[in-house]
């Protein structure tokens, strides 16, 4: 007998029709603890050109018959049943092989699957799965009883009322960021419909449609809220939007990520995300998704959104991103959940683009510990976890609706920041009539110095220069010395200001002072930093705010 194993360097192409995989979920899952098994129902070909099969799996054939923990057997009466099931149901296609199961124990072919596949004279392919790991195993003999590894995939069968009024184009890129690879994906969806669709669509949608056409929208944070955020932008008619995470989808994700399926796990966040925004979309969208710390773009990246939404859950971050929308005079509204008294709050941190405040200022004192902080929904209490959706969906829902108000330009107090507080629904009413009344924030108090906005001068544009990182520190200095005409024997970029960027987040290895001397050699450091950001500039006479945009020319 002939071993199972692939002796082709040419995979099988495996299609399962999705309403074939539900029907194996049944099978396998009625009686865990003993095996079973059905018929696949489909059809193989071969491509002539380059020797590949083909198989399409369209139904599966099986009884509610069950054999023992350790063996089911596929018997003559059994295989009778499947071959009249498919000629009264399934014209025009064959058995193609069989399924069964594993119980308890992990998918793979025993020495009894081998035998029988040793006794077959077709084309067949052949899958063992396992309902208590969750694995399985595939293999397809050819007529030769030659086996072939096989690539499965899942045909989801579209509306055919909807076949050809959706196109999407699919961009991945791959760059090396301050050491690292960083991927991004980025969906163009282009819908089109018939005169009398458009013209009810119009009816309700024209106007947004219109109006936010061209706005560029970042949502920093692919969980729970930023899910949520990302669905309420796709359905408010944004036509342009990134989404930035660096994590990707795990099991305990899914109850809280409303857009994205098990076919997640595992994967990129922001990549998951954007994909799933491009297919769900009723309107026309560009979606990007990066996979990437947002530190590791740089204050630079954000110059190019009309409004900035960090759904993060770190107060790091979301003090980093502030003060780059600041810095670039963005809109930037910031959200979070968390417990108190063992009831869900949360807040909304809106910033205009001229806010006369920043995050540092509303957060008050102690906020530099606040920076070590990460409150995730992972961490809420398990009686409070049921409310995690319901909860996040109202802080979402305030946030997009405050972020489409300053995008339409209906804000009325546009030099004011907000902070509103939510509180869950009965929990008294003192806390129940403060949930959304808001804070206003007009202007510092008269005394009240920020190291940011003191530096800030919205009648003067931050210059820039562009260096070469690989190249000695000396030339930088030579063209700060240049810049600022200050005849000192050194300069030094003094992050310390703002502790924002990132080789200063790092636990091994941070820097927030950097010092460019007249005599200063190549500084690995350098290539940490972000391709684009803002410095302080310390000098002996004056400080200044510099965008340094390094480069690694060839």
């Amino acid at each position: 007998m002939r071993e199972v194993n692939p002796s082709s360097t040419m995979p099988a192409h495996v299609f399962m029709d999705k309403a074939v995989v539900q029907k194996i979920n049944e099978l396998i899952h009625r009686d865990p603890y003993k095996e079973c098994g059905g018929f696949f129902i489909g059809n193989v070909s071969k491509d002539e050109v380059t020797g590949r099969y083909n198989v399409h799996i369209h139904d599966l054939y099986h009884e509610e018959l069950s054999g023992t923990a350790s063996s089911f057997e596929f018997s003559t009466d059994y295989t009778m049943n499947a071959v009249k099931y498919v000629k009264r149901n399934c014209k025009g296609y064959h058995i193609v092989g069989n399924i069964h199961s594993h119980a308890q124990f992990q998918a793979f072919f025993s020495g009894v699957d081998k035998e029988m596949m040793a006794q077959s004279r077709d084309n067949s392919f052949y899958m063992v799965v396992s309902p208590k790991h969750g694995t399985w195993v595939g293999i397809f003999k050819d007529i030769d009883f030659e086996f072939h590894e096989c690539e499965l995939k899942i045909a989801v069968k579209p509306n055919p009322n909807v076949l050809f009024n959706k196109t999407i184009k699919r961009v991945d890129k791959e760059v090396a960021l301050n050491g690292k690879r960083c991927h991004s994906s980025s969906f163009r969806t282009s819908r089109f419909y018939s005169e009398t669709q458009q013209r009810e669509f119009d009816k309700r949608f024209l106007h947004s449609i219109t109006e936010l056409k061209g706005k560029k929208v970042l949502i920093v944070g692919a969980g729970t809220i930023g899910n949520l955020l990302a669905e309420y932008a796709m359905n408010s008619g944004i036509s342009d939007l990134c989404i930035v995470d660096m994590d990707t989808y795990q099991y305990w994700n899914l109850p809280r990520s409303s857009m994205v399926g098990e076919d997640s796990l595992g994967k990129p966040k922001a990549l998951e995300l954007a994909k799933a925004v491009a297919e769900k979309s009723s309107f026309s969208i560009e979606v990007t998704g990066i996979n990437a710390d947002i530190c590791d773009l740089g204050w630079g990246f954000l110059k190019q959104f009309d409004i900035v939404l960090s759904p993060v859950d770190s107060a790091a971050i979301r003090q980093y991103i502030d003060r780059g929308c600041r810095i670039y005079h963005i809109p930037h509204i910031t959200c979070g959940t968390g417990i108190v008294d063992g009831d869900f709050t949360g807040n909304i941190l809106a910033f205009p683009s001229d806010s006369p405040v920043d995050l540092e200022y509303v957060w008050g004192n102690g906020y530099r510990e606040k920076l070590k902080e990460r409150r995730s929904c992972s961490d809420i209490a398990e009686e409070t976890q049921a409310q995690v959706m319901g909860f996040s969906s109202q802080i979402a829902g305030m946030t997009m609706d405050v972020a489409l108000k300053y995008l339409l330009g209906k804000f009325k107090e546009k030099t004011v920041a907000m902070k509103y507080i939510l509180n869950a629904v009965g929990n008294g009413i003192i806390r129940d009539k403060a949930a959304l009344r808001p804070f206003k924030y007009g202007k510092l108090p008269v005394g009240t110095k920020s190291e940011l906005f003191s530096m800030l001068d919205s009648d003067r544009e931050i210059p820039s220069v562009t260096f070469d990182r690989r190249k000695p520190k000396h030339e930088l200095w030579e063209m700060l010395n240049e810049m600022f005409q200050e005849q000192i024997p050194s300069y030094r970029l003094n992050l310390e200001w703002s502790l924002n960027i990132p080789v200063a987040y790092r636990s091994i290895g941070a820097c927030a002072v950097l010092e460019v001397a007249v005599n200063s050699g190549v500084d690995p450091t350098l290539m940490d930093l972000p391709p684009r950001h803002i410095y302080l500039v310390e000098g002996e006479e004056n400080d200044y705010l510099l965008e340094i945009i390094f480069t690694e020319e060839t």
